[in-house]
């Protein structure tokens, strides 16, 4: 909830919560379901039609599978994808928005009447009750309580009971309110990018080959020539270790290495020539 002394902030919600009263009975478990004699209702295409018109759900949202309706009231079935972690959450967010889109079954976006092409979004709640946490499926009833407003009885796969809502009001939002604002986001996260200095990656500058002049490892420019692999130069003089190969006026070599001799193959002698 934003302050109304900050400008630019809208409050939204306002809320309290309390516990459940002693004397209050908990709900009764639901009877047979779906209900005998309730009307099946076509969900299939439900969520696409919703993201035509502007209201778009991520695949963790889209839980309604199946849904019925009697005498003005809705049943419905929905659930969260198979390995949706559940802990820390009286219900998850998305199995109870789930819950509340049998609400939008009597909608039908884009219809040239504007009564039926708005869809109802929740507005105002009231004398919510948690029964049972954990949840991963739910049987929600919703019936009409009023102008614009449902009460929802929520239970599980076997009828125990899990949360009720006394009291939904609702509001109709037509597709153009869906439809992202064209002014920018005023958002308290903001995605900035920071100039990170590059730093120069190993090895590079100018690299040079050691060799001993007139034969060492030979001319680097010519890989024919391999050079005497026994003319490493002569450690007891440091004058001696040789030179490198650079072409004329180049500048000099930022790293020079020395190649490791070559061993020659070893060689075996045939049992007539060894020693008695």
């Amino acid at each position: 909830m934003a302050g109304t002394d900050a400008p630019g902030w809208t409050r939204h919600a306002t809320g309290t919560l309390a516990p459940a009263g002693a004397g209050e009975p908990p709900p009764e478990p639901a009877g047979a379901w779906p209900p005998p004699g309730a009307t099946p209702i076509d969900v299939d295409g439900l969520y696409e039609r919703l993201a035509a018109a502007g209201l778009g759900y991520g695949p963790a949202f889209q839980g309604l599978s199946a849904a019925w309706q009697q005498d003005g009231e809705i049943y419905a079935e929905v659930c969260l994808p198979e390995g949706t972690a559940v802990e820390g959450f009286g219900i998850h967010p998305a199995l109870l928005d789930s819950a509340l889109h049998a609400m939008l079954l009597g909608s039908r976006p884009g219809s040239a009447d504007p009564e039926a092409s708005a869809v109802r979004l929740p507005f105002a709640w009231a004398g919510i009750t948690l029964a049972a946490v954990g949840a991963t499926s739910l049987r929600v009833l919703v019936s009409p309580a009023g102008v614009d407003a449902v009460r929802l009885a929520v239970t599980d796969g076997t009828g125990a009971p899990v949360a009720t809502i006394g009291s939904l009001a609702v509001r109709p939002v037509s597709p153009d309110q869906l439809r992202p604002a064209d002014r920018p986001q005023d958002s308290l996260f903001q995605l900035g990018w920071v100039p990170v200095p590059a730093e120069p990656a190993a090895g590079t500058g100018r690299w040079a080959l050691l060799a001993r002049p007139g034969g060492g490892q030979g001319n680097p420019a010519d890989p024919a020539d391999q050079g005497n692999p026994a003319d490493q130069g002569n450690p007891a003089d440091p004058g001696g270790q040789g030179t490198w190969w650079s072409p004329p006026g180049s500048p000099p070599p930022t790293t020079v290495t020395r190649p490791a001799p070559r061993t020659p193959p070893p060689v075996t002698a045939c049992a007539c020539c060894r020693p008695s």
